[in-house]
């Protein structure tokens, strides 16, 4: 008997913990955990005076299996852009939008998150790069993350302002610098893929990685970190 009570206690134990899944989805699909999600479907229309009106909105949700009413989401531009989520509430718009939302036991919470640019023309439609993460509460083992990269055919990301530039090419990395820089590149998952001193102007090759996100250090006169997009 004393054996069964453990055992049921175990497994009470185990749907608890289970009991605090939290998910991001595309449509119906589950989003993996600290993943990378390329999004490249456009609304274009014609603006004023010829311009281009582009629109980039997924179609983005948060589920979880229990009941919260605290669950922090949190949208990342990490390439510059102005972006918006409501996420069932009042939308808010910024290069970051932190919103608290409240979810029902095996609903869903629509992100409605979105980019919205007028250009002269389609080839001036920026890659735009966004860190999503949700947690419920102060649950740290609640916690998912994602990357969303939208646009991803089309354009970089400038990651060195000023005098000097980092910006990524099919194939590479275009880079112009006053003094020699050293370079470090990690996958998202923290393993580095690359090291080297860059030095003047050039391309440093990236033909062998596989496209997506990682995450650069700069150490010298542009000394600088944060993330780039690779294709």
């Amino acid at each position: 008997m004393k054996k069964l009570y453990i055992m049921l206690a175990g497994l009470a134990l185990a749907t608890s913990v289970q009991a605090r899944e939290l998910n991001f989805y595309l449509g119906d699909k589950v989003i993996e955990n600290n993943s990378e999600l390329t999004f490249n479907e456009l609304e274009v229309t014609d603006g004023p005076r010829g311009k281009k009106i582009v629109k980039m909105a997924p179609e983005l949700y948060l589920g979880t299996d229990t009941y919260s009413s605290k669950i922090a989401v949190t949208s990342a531009c990490t390439s510059g852009e102005s972006i918006q989520l409501c996420a069932g509430g009042a939308c808010e718009a910024g290069t970051s939008v932190t919103k608290t939302v409240t979810l029902q036991q095996g609903g869903k919470v629509a992100l409605e998150f979105h980019y919205t640019g007028t250009f002269d023309s389609e080839a001036d439609f920026p890659t735009v790069v966004t860190d999503f993460t949700a947690q419920d509460g102060d649950r740290e083992e609640t916690k998912k993350s994602f990357t969303l990269v939208m646009n991803s055919k089309n354009g970089g990301v400038s990651v060195i302002e000023n005098s000097n530039s980092f910006l990524p090419v099919k194939g590479g990395i275009e880079y112009s610098v006053a003094t020699p820089t050293r370079v470090s590149l990690y996958s998202i998952v923290g393993l580095k893929v690359l090291e080297t001193t860059i030095d003047g102007s050039g391309v440093l090759s990236t033909s062998e990685l596989p496209a997506g996100v990682y995450v650069y250090t700069l150490e010298g006169s542009a000394a600088k970190s944060g993330k780039i997009y690779l294709r």
